[in-house]
């Protein structure tokens, strides 16, 4: 029978000296008994010298709870040490001895001299001794002793917490600004006229100078969370456009492209026209041969023209008339970032085009009030609108065109009636206000009561022909009035004599028809526009025919003896006699509403002139 092999057993209490007793152990055993032995007496000693500096971090960090750590500084002013309340009251303290500070900024011969009333500062004493007091506040606790180690040995000096009011530091950069800003003069090409050619010229521009706002801004802000006297130099900023050689011509050869070019932007009734001058201004010279931002100042100009907000709808009845009308219109605002594409795709079309239109982009807001909602009579929309103009009319024809018009302004026609303008506008003589002003009558330019009812009738005819409706009554004059041909070819007139000779149409819409008078004396233009149902109505007005033309008669001369003698004054324009008409037709879902043609015949008539004959 076999005996057991006895194990050899090593213990921590075994010394060197007791290995050599120990029988079977190999050099490897030996050298991890070491290893264990002494090994552990190492980490014994590493954790009693971590316990022991974690025992004086916190005693050091105790030793100054509730205080700032020493060596804190702000601007400084020594803070370390002291309590929050303590060290607030020594920096205000400082703060109150240096009292109001001065500002000087300098830009060569320029001095500005500020303090911090001009420029909104503020300084803030708590959230400053709230800084001093975070440091070696925050972290885990070796980052936190280090920072205190840190702040005893070197020390920490921490600014002032200062703020500047922008509605008071704005104002005084701008003045500032105005004093020493030299606007840039960019590169740019203009059209020159050189022997009856035209020809593309470059213009090489100017630098520019601006205050460098946000550097001086930071600058102030400086100065005054270090205490620092010391005058600050104006920063500024130097503005220059570097183009190069190939960039200036390649703008050329576009440019050449838009010489008696113009572009026309439509908005309803408006249109904006650039002319080739403005065209070849857009156009800029670098990298873009289109320049973004000189279409963008000029579409926000034209934005801020045509913009307008939604206008809720008014109607006023009294006594048989409307009084008060505002029809609601809906608000506007031009997408300006798609009219600008609009508007360089443009400048890219002109190759051989003289002119090119573009539609202008708009977003539509309804009012909240429309037309229909004020009233029951079926006045939704403009169905009709007639212009007319009439420069060089005396005083008192002025005051007779806008009185007829304010009368015959307001009125409602019914469904099925027939307007009569004679009737509506009523007596026409001194008595009912109206001033003598020159009419024709006996085949001579006379004063008379009333003279430019005309005008009211004759323009009321346009927007009645406009709308689409049936002309009952209408005559021509028995001359060609040059009034009535300043915005309009021949033959678009309408002559009114009570009683014998009316201008009358019939309302043959569904609903009620508003006629509203719009007057500009100083521009001496009338406007009628006519608001009621929009029926679908379609109306073609061809262009007026002139033949059988003759000369007028040599000019005539009367005499007026409220003038003065030796005076001349000519009161009528010589015009040609002549034949004319013009076609009227007006359809609805294939049917013809309307079909008829309009004949004039005028007379010829001389240039008419007054000579005076009273006193001096």
């Amino acid at each position: 029978m076999m005996k057991a092999k006895k194990k050899t057993v090593i213990r921590l209490t075994d010394t060197i000296e007791d290995m050599p007793k120990k029988k079977g152990l190999n050099k490897k055993a030996i050298n991890l008994w070491k290893m264990v032995r002494y090994g552990s007496k190492g980490l014994g000693i590493v954790v009693f010298g971590v316990v022991l500096m974690l025992v004086i971090v916190m005693a050091y960090l105790a030793a100054y709870n509730g205080k700032i750590v020493p060596g804190v500084q702000v601007s400084g002013v020594e803070v370390g040490n002291l309590t929050g309340e303590q060290a607030a009251k020594v920096l205000e303290a400082r703060l109150e001895r240096d009292g109001e500070r001065e500002l000087v900024i300098r830009h060569e011969e320029r001095m500005w001299r500020l303090n911090d009333d001009n420029l909104g500062i503020e300084i803030s004493v708590p959230l400053t001794i709230n800084q001093a007091w975070m440091v070696a506040r925050s972290g885990n606790i070796w980052e936190r002793f280090g920072e205190a180690q840190r702040s005893f040995f070197e020390g920490v000096n921490l600014p002032l917490e200062v703020s500047i009011d922008e509605d008071l530091w704005l104002p005084v950069v701008a003045s500032m600004s105005a004093e020493i800003e030299v606007t840039e003069i960019k590169p740019s090409l203009r059209i020159e006229t050189a022997g009856g050619d035209k020809e593309i010229v470059y213009e090489q521009g100017q630098a520019g100078l601006e205050v460098d706002e946000d550097r001086l801004k930071q600058m102030i802000l400086e100065h005054r969370a270090w205490l620092d006297d010391r005058e600050i130099t104006l920063p500024v900023k130097q503005l220059r456009t570097e183009v190069s050689e190939e960039s200036v011509k390649r703008a050329i050869t576009k440019a050449e492209k838009l010489i008696g070019g113009s572009l026309i932007v439509k908005l309803e009734d408006n249109e904006w026209v650039l002319g080739e001058e403005e065209l070849v201004g857009m156009i800029a010279i670098g990298d873009d041969a289109t320049s973004r931002d000189r279409i963008s100042e000029l579409v926000t100009v034209y934005s801020e023209g045509v913009n307008r907000e939604p206008q809720n709808a008014v109607f006023r009845f009294e006594n048989g008339r409307v009084v008060e009308f505002a029809p609601g219109k809906e608000g506007i605002t031009v997408k300006e970032d798609d009219l600008m594409d609009r508007l360089v795709e443009a400048l890219d079309s002109f190759n051989g085009k003289n002119k090119i239109v573009v539609e202008t982009p708009v977003e539509k807001k309804e009012p909240v009030v429309s037309t229909a909602e004020v009233n029951n009579m079926g006045i939704k929309e403009l169905i009709g609108r007639g212009k007319s103009t009439y420069l060089h009319s005396i005083i008192n024809r002025v005051h007779n065109v806008s009185l007829a018009a304010r009368r015959i302004g307001g009125t409602l026609v019914a469904p099925g009636e027939v307007f009569s303008f004679n009737q509506t506008l009523g007596e026409v003589s001194q008595a009912t206000g109206y001033k003598p002003a020159y009419v024709i009558s006996s085949g001579r330019t006379v004063l008379g009561d009333g003279g430019g009812v005309c005008q009211v009738s004759t323009t009321l005819f346009r927007s009645v022909l406009d709308a689409g409706l049936p002309i009952i009554e209408r005559k021509p004059h028995s001359y060609r009035v040059s009034y009535y041909e300043q915005d309009s070819k021949p033959g678009i007139d309408a002559t009114v004599y009570d009683p014998s000779v009316d201008f009358k149409f019939r309302n043959d819409t569904p609903g009620y028809i508003l006629i509203q008078a719009i007057v500009n004396e100083a521009e001496r233009t009338l406007v009628f526009e006519l608001y009621g149902t929009d029926d679908g109505r379609e109306v073609t007005l061809g262009e007026p025919k002139i033949w059988g033309q003759s000369a007028p008669p040599p000019p005539l001369y009367q005499d007026d003896p409220s003038l003065p003698a030796g005076v001349i004054k000519q009161i009528d324009w010589a015009a040609w006699g002549a034949k004319t008409s013009f076609e009227y037709k007006v359809t609805r879902d294939g049917e013809v509403l309307q079909d008829e043609t309009f004949y004039s015949n005028y007379r010829p008539w001389q240039a008419v002139y007054l000579r005076g004959t009273g006193g001096q």
